[in-house]
């Protein structure tokens, strides 16, 4: 495990030129058309559509992956990092943005988000879709893993309306599995995410998931499930733990620590 910490720690110190175009993911606003979808011609007096990442083919796309409307505006450039640890997250969330045309095509084309609670995982993980749909034109479905789970679960045994939904899962061009395991797992459950896990694995398609269980604790789940996570997730895996990095506890940390001095 230290191994793979050091080599994703490694992995933050990009060249120049990557950092520069890392700061195209914290952009919000087309600068042509300012997010309207067309380009005024002052000189003639005239308006042509603008193929800007906001434009209808975006917008349409982002309202597919199954995010609301409230979390489909979580970008980059309002996550904050406030510490040094979630600092380095989210460097290896827009590295793996970054190389993604590089790695698509390899084993470790995936990314994991694990540890606790509060720390940002989902927010990077949702921005991440956004500039996966908005500049890549990227088919992203996001699978909320407690909801997902039990819909299946509640579908298992009408084999028409089961496969529909898990093939969405299984087959989508990029899937996100955001916290899984929440609440914990039975039995089915493990069988059903081996399901689609195991399918994207032999198929070699990408994956983004986020976990309050460290990799060891996958492992120790099931060790399929957590061995393909591991060699799926390679170089874009980051754990992060301590209530220093939980987001809400955060101010209160920062009190402790001065009456400590």
């Amino acid at each position: 495990m230290q191994k793979i910490l050091e080599s994703n720690s490694q992995n933050v110190n990009l060249p120049t030129i990557q950092m520069k175009n890392s700061q195209n993911l914290e952009s919000t606003r087309c600068i042509l058309c300012d997010d309207t979808g067309w380009i005024y011609h002052k000189e003639r007096h005239s308006y042509s559509k603008c193929n800007c990442s906001k434009a209808q083919f975006a917008i349409e796309q982002l309202a597919a992956t199954g995010l609301g409307t409230r979390a489909i505006k979580k970008s980059f450039k309002d996550f904050e990092p406030w510490n040094s640890k979630v600092k380095n997250m989210k460097d290896i969330a827009t590295n793996y943005f970054l190389a993604f045309d590089t790695i698509k095509d390899e084993a470790g084309n995936s990314l994991a988000l694990l540890g606790d609670s509060g720390a940002g995982k989902t927010h990077l993980l949702v921005a991440l879709i956004n500039n996966f749909v908005s500049k890549k034109k990227k088919k992203v479905v996001y699978m909320s893993y407690i909801d997902a789970i039990t819909e299946l679960k509640q579908n298992v045994l009408n084999g028409d309306i089961y496969q529909r939904i898990i093939r969405k899962y299984k087959n989508a061009e990029i899937l996100v599995i955001d916290d899984l395991f929440k609440n914990g797992y039975t039995e089915s459950d493990l069988r059903i995410t081996s399901e689609i896990i195991n399918h994207r694995y032999i198929n070699n398609l990408p994956i983004m998931l986020s976990s309050e269980y460290l990799l060891k604790d996958l492992i120790n789940i099931d060790k399929a499930i957590g061995g393909r996570i591991k060699e799926m997730s390679q170089n874009y895996l980051y754990e992060i733990t301590g209530v220093e990095n939980n987001y809400r506890m955060k101010n209160s940390c920062t009190i402790d620590f001065q009456v400590k001095k």
